[in-house]
């Protein structure tokens, strides 16, 4: 039997049946009682009100039902103060010790677009990531291994292995690691709320089986590095026994309201990998196209010049070449990986025919599609095509800092008229 029924069948013993006219009298016998105490300003007189109360039966009965009742509260208070209130740091800690996380990431139409594995070190430093992208860009399955710096990027339908060790790339990595290992994407939560970029709300149900739901919104421009965005949301599905990250759900403000990218699935915890997760030796075909990204000699040193500078002088170069015809120069500074790109980028040059440069002197940002531009150059181009002079003003001239030569740059693609 519960307690709370024990106190209600002694409630009923007492016989007591409240009513207005009970109330008065009690409470006209305390007033009387408190009245005499104060005439006397005895020190002895206080306990002598509560014996003048307690004299009369109904009163005894009143306080002892109310005893009863405060008991009840007690017993209901301490239930309550025993459930403690979701917080943020519980899911930190919770989450904070796993070595091994893997994750999916499936878009709006639910099919999965990228799967990844973390490996931590025993000091919890990040010690192994692999990403898989699958259908990347069209139609290309990409894996993505990185220990240490070192990072293999296995394009399977192009067969083609790129490897190389750059630390813009590495910062990228971690970057991830941040904002999809669930502790540390919470810890993040935190630190930019602190700094005014984020606002988060917690909804914890009374239904213990149901999820505690955590939503972020970030402020346009800070979901990402280097990014221009708008501004974003996640929804966190917490599991409440044990506090554990099972879902990141990512929404994206657009013409007022929110639209569904995709979401992040955390199906397991902590569950040690097959050690071949992190090696391609048994994977990649014996025809694989191996690239040594460190090994290209190409594009322009950036030297002590700003991002802008390098972007303007490195495209003014590629159109001083093109204007003398010498494409092979020209092609030294476009972004290829293989002697055969770069015969079939200088032969695609050679349709082009510059006679000057009216104007280069602006940058802009990238769209969002283009991962390796940094910055776009405007530049107003005379050519000659078909046998007329024109004016020509392309728009997709793109530089790109090249992997593995931090401080090298190259123009991303170029497309002739």
């Amino acid at each position: 039997m519960k307690p709370a029924d024990n106190i209600r069948k002694l409630i009923k013993k007492l016989q007591v049946e409240p009513s207005a006219d009970m109330d008065r009298k009690v409470h006209s016998r305390i007033t009387k009682a408190l009245e005499k105490w104060e005439k006397t300003k005895s020190a002895s007189a206080r306990p002598n009100i509560w014996r003048i109360i307690m004299k009369k039966p109904i009163t005894k009965l009143v306080t002892a039902a109310a005893v009863i009742l405060i008991a009840v509260l007690g017993i209901s208070l301490l239930q309550n103060s025993a459930t403690t209130a979701y917080a943020i740091e519980q899911t930190i800690k919770a989450c904070r010790d796993a070595r091994f996380i893997h994750f999916e990431y499936f878009g709006s139409s639910d099919n999965r677009m990228k799967e990844a594995w973390l490996e931590y070190d025993d000091s919890g430093q990040i010690k192994n990531v692999r990403v898989n992208f699958y259908n990347w860009g069209g139609g290309d399955d990409l894996v993505i291994l990185w220990k240490r710096g070192r990072t293999q990027q296995w394009f399977k339908e192009s067969k083609k292995l790129k490897l190389f060790e750059d630390k813009i790339y590495t910062d990228k990595i971690i970057f991830f690691v941040h904002r999809y290992d669930p502790a540390k994407a919470v810890e993040n939560i935190q630190k930019m709320e602190k700094e005014g970029k984020v606002k988060f709300d917690i909804d914890e149900p009374t239904n213990k089986t149901a999820p505690i739901i955590l939503t972020a919104v970030y402020d346009p421009n800070t979901y990402l590095l280097g990014r221009t965005m708008p501004q974003m949301k996640e929804i966190f599905s917490i599991d409440q026994p044990t506090k554990l990250v099972k879902a990141i759900e990512i929404y994206e403000l657009k013409d007022g309201r929110y639209l569904d990218l995709g979401v992040w699935k955390y199906p397991d915890y902590d569950m040690a990998f097959d050690a071949r997760i992190f090696s391609l030796e048994d994977e990649v075909p014996s025809d694989v196209n191996i690239v040594d990204m460190m090994a290209l000699d190409i594009g322009l040193e950036q030297c002590d010049l700003t991002n802008e500078q390098i972007a303007i002088k490195l495209v003014r170069e590629f159109l001083e070449a093109l204007i003398v015809k010498d494409y092979a120069a020209a092609s030294k500074l476009i972004y290829h990986e293989t002697p055969k790109e770069e015969a079939e980028i200088q032969k695609d040059l050679e349709k082009i025919n510059v006679l000057r440069i009216i104007s280069i002197d602006k940058t802009f940002p990238p769209p969002p599609d283009k991962s390796r531009g940094f910055l776009g150059v405007s530049c107003i181009l005379e050519i000659e095509k078909d046998g007329q002079i024109i004016r020509w003003e392309p728009n997709d001239i793109f530089v790109s800092h090249l992997l593995g030569h931090p401080n090298r740059c190259t123009i991303d693609s170029f497309k002739h008229p």
